[in-house]
């Protein structure tokens, strides 16, 4: 193992970002719900939930921020760093997205948002990876080990809304236009990203057989 004290700093502040921010996040989400309620009518109690649900999953990566973190200190290995760059990765992309929205593109619907917040993400992700990985740990990066299946499908995903969202905002919205042509070009996306990607050796962990 080289420069482990090196790895413990990463660590020590991807723990304490993720738990500082899960802490900081959870509160204001429950006040804020709690606030609205107060003054909310009957009918609106249905969009409270509705929205706690969608702001919810901003806790994963401030989760795997702190957990991965945990378990790096302990065990240096290619998963621990890649889950506490990954949700450090995910932190910063939505705070400097999020200011460059309120500078710049203050009307940015949040599918888009969203969208570029994944688009920063995941390069930044596996570009920190793959650097820690090859400097601290003994065992080398493997070619497509960071972006597999689950991430293209992500993306995928936040694609289909962002074309969805700008079909109902700018074209006539009918089924077609909303539903059908968006999840043709983000299946084709998928489809395409995934044929492309580096493919790990077939006898590597990391083979596009193991779902991520």
């Amino acid at each position: 193992m080289k420069n482990r004290s090196k790895i413990q700093i990463l660590s020590t502040t991807s723990m304490a970002v993720g738990l500082l921010l899960l802490v900081a996040f959870t509160c204001l989400l429950i006040f804020g719900i709690k606030a609205s309620l107060t003054k909310a009518e009957p009918d609106d109690f249905f969009l409270l939930i509705v929205a706690g649900l969608v702001l919810t999953p901003i806790l994963i990566p401030l989760a795997m921020a702190t957990i991965y973190g945990k378990r790096l200190f302990a065990s240096p290995s290619k998963k621990n760093i890649k889950g506490a760059v990954g949700g450090l990765s995910a932190i910063g992309s939505f705070f400097v997205i999020a200011l460059a929205q309120k500078e710049f593109l203050p009307d940015l619907e949040g599918a888009y948002t969203i969208l570029l917040i994944s688009i920063v993400a995941v390069p930044t992700y596996s570009s920190i990876s793959k650097f820690l990985i090859d400097r601290f740990l003994d065992e080398p990066a493997i070619p497509g080990e960071f972006i597999g299946p689950g991430i293209i499908g992500i993306l995928a995903f936040l694609l289909w809304g962002a074309l969805s969202t700008f079909a109902q905002k700018n074209l006539e919205p009918d089924l077609i236009t909303v539903a059908f042509i968006p999840i043709i070009v983000a299946y084709v996306f998928f489809y395409i990203a995934l044929r492309m990607r580096p493919q790990p050796p077939a006898s590597s962990p990391e083979s596009p057989s193991t779902p991520r």
